[in-house]
């Protein structure tokens, strides 16, 4: 059967075999493929809420609204990431004299991020600004983060 089993896909961390369970190497190996066809790697948290309230038919609120809350943090840092890892991307991977993209880059990425990332984090474009002669906008993001 190549349908998985819920408490095989309701379960925390990777999914492997269980003899317990009956759950053999031959069993679960078509299982993690039809999870995978569909994106479906693991489960985490706000997944196990679900499966747990589809098993016990009612849904814990209070743990749900919590870990939504938590994910869509986790969606909001890495929408706001995209620019600073564009900028990273920039500065590592061309051999073109390209300061004054770097550097606008870096401004654009490290605005989406300020909130978000650690002073070190931070830093390391700072860094990279005055590496490539930008001072005066190096000066004014940390203006910025510090607002």
């Amino acid at each position: 059967m190549n349908i998985p089993e819920f408490s095989f896909v309701n379960q925390g961390g990777s999914r492997k075999a269980n003899d317990d369970l009956g759950w053999t190497d031959d069993k679960i190996k078509p299982w993690n493929a039809k999870l995978e066809q569909y994106g479906y790697a693991r489960s985490d948290d706000l997944d196990l809420v679900v499966g747990s309230a589809i098993e016990q038919g009612y849904i814990d609120v209070d743990l749900m609204l919590q870990l939504c809350r938590q994910k869509q943090k986790e969606v909001d840092v890495a929408n706001a990431s995209v620019k600073w890892n564009d900028a990273w991307n920039l500065y590592h991977g061309s051999f073109d004299s390209n300061e004054g993209d770097i550097a606008k880059a870096f401004e654009e990425g490290m605005r989406d991020v300020a909130q978000y990332s650690s002073a070190s984090q931070y830093s390391q474009g700072v860094k990279i600004l005055r590496k490539v002669d930008r001072n005066d906008l190096a000066d004014q993001l940390i203006e910025f983060l510090l607002r």
